[in-house]
């Protein structure tokens, strides 16, 4: 239930762009440092990377398509 007005909230997560832009931001300036930060760039980089493995699985490279496919097996990246 929302603490603010008692409801039943649902299970799904929605994305928060302005947050994850926001985070971004910060984080290519310098502005925010440490061991969260070298997370959430490891964690990007693994998204940019599945998002290009995608990319060349739709366009038909077979070897794209068996590691998207083993990916998603193994549950990395988030998938």
């Amino acid at each position: 239930t929302s603490p603010r007005t008692n409801w039943p909230m649902g299970t799904k997560l929605l994305p928060a762009v302005q947050v994850r832009n926001t985070i971004k931001e910060l984080v290519s300036t310098g502005v925010v440092e440490g061991d969260l930060v070298e997370q959430w760039k490891k964690s990007m980089a693994a998204k940019e990377n599945v998002e290009k493995m995608k990319k060349r699985a739709e366009d038909g490279d077979v070897r794209a398509m068996v590691n998207l496919g083993c990916t998603y097996r193994k549950g990395d990246f988030g998938l």
